[in-house]
């Protein structure tokens, strides 16, 4: 899930701090009571944030603004000075930033925490509303086809490829053709651990893995429940297919924790933008909108103007048939002459 706006703006352009910005303008360009932002800090902000460096980065003064006010709010939140550490001009806006990052992160890992809290305290208003989401998609929750694997494994060893894979169809065959399974997989298989249990793996689900036992057991063919031989880095496997079961909706108790997890994630969400939209700084903040323009970038706006004053032209009637034309831009090309 993907947090607000206001989370995104704070947390990105509080989080993503240098430490190698110059402090040559220590102008403010923002402030809200005790606490306020200067060009160095927003030029340090930017400069890690979207990886400029001179260039300003806002297409608007009022994008430059929200900025400044995103910077702002932990700053008013968290405001103290440094002066033990007897910072430098330059050092001052990095350490600013670091510290209401790392402020910022604090407390709202504390919202998360509490929430969590709550959580445990109250098991039952999470899984009241877990079942409420399972009982509303009655096509959800899905299960995929599963199967109950066992397999005779031939080592490469001292065998080839080649040698193993053709021991591996004879051992196949063998099966298909109705000896007993407990008596190959005594005389074949490489694979200890499984031997004492009739060569059983376990249950793989049909999820497009390319585990060679689900390939085995959904993408080749099978005989007498005995799958063409794959292969894997262990070796060559002949896997029987002990026991199918087809695709079904989970039951509520095997989706609830899944269920609940998200649900409190959501809660964990919501309680940390309201946090964030608590301590916006929304009213009161002074601006110095001439060096929030120094961020701005400037638009091209000379063929817009150049249309404009076409279109005022035409509706003048200055320009039309028999007209005199507008000159052209300094940097059209001159028409050449026809030849003669």
């Amino acid at each position: 899930m993907i947090l607000s706006r206001n989370i995104y703006t704070v947390v990105t352009l509080a989080a993503f701090v240098g430490i190698g910005a110059a402090a040559a303008n220590a102008q403010t360009v923002a402030s809200f009571k005790d606490v306020s932002i200067t060009a160095d800090e927003m030029r340090v902000s930017l400069q890690n944030s979207e990886g400029t460096k001179d260039k300003p980065s806002f297409s608007s003064i009022d994008n430059a603004k929200s900025a400044s006010k995103a910077l702002l709010a932990p700053r008013y939140l968290f405001s103290n000075n440094a002066s033990a550490l007897a910072l430098t001009q330059a050092e001052q806006p990095v350490f600013n930033l670091v510290r209401d990052r790392r402020y910022l992160e604090a407390v709202l890992e504390i919202v998360e925490r509490r929430e969590r809290e709550a959580a445990k305290a109250s098991p039952a208003l999470l899984e009241t509303r877990a079942k409420e989401i399972y009982d509303a998609a009655p096509t959800g929750f899905k299960v995929p086809p599963k199967v109950k694997v066992a397999h005779v494994l031939i080592r490469l060893g001292e065998r080839s490829l080649k040698d193993a894979s053709v021991l591996a169809e004879q051992v196949a065959a063998l099966a298909r053709g109705g000896n007993a399974w407990q008596t190959i997989v005594d005389a074949y298989s490489d694979d200890d651990k499984s031997k004492a249990s009739e060569g059983v793996v376990g249950d793989f689900y049909d999820n497009n893995s390319d585990h060679p036992m689900v390939v085995a057991a959904f993408r080749t063919k099978i005989e007498n429940d005995i799958a063409d031989p794959v292969v894997s880095r262990s070796g060559v496997h002949v896997v029987k297919i002990l026991k199918r079961e087809p695709a079904r909706r989970a039951s509520f108790e095997e989706s609830k924790e899944k269920i609940i997890e998200v649900v409190l994630n959501d809660r964990i969400r919501s309680a940390k933008e309201a946090f964030l939209e608590s301590i916006k700084v929304d009213n009161g903040v002074t601006y110095n909108e001439q060096l929030l323009a120094t961020f701005v970038e400037k638009a091209d706006t000379s063929q817009a103007d150049r249309l404009r004053e076409i279109a005022q032209q035409v509706r003048e009637g200055k320009l039309g048939p028999g007209a005199v034309p507008l000159s052209p831009p300094a940097n059209a090309a001159t028409p050449k002459e026809p030849a003669k």
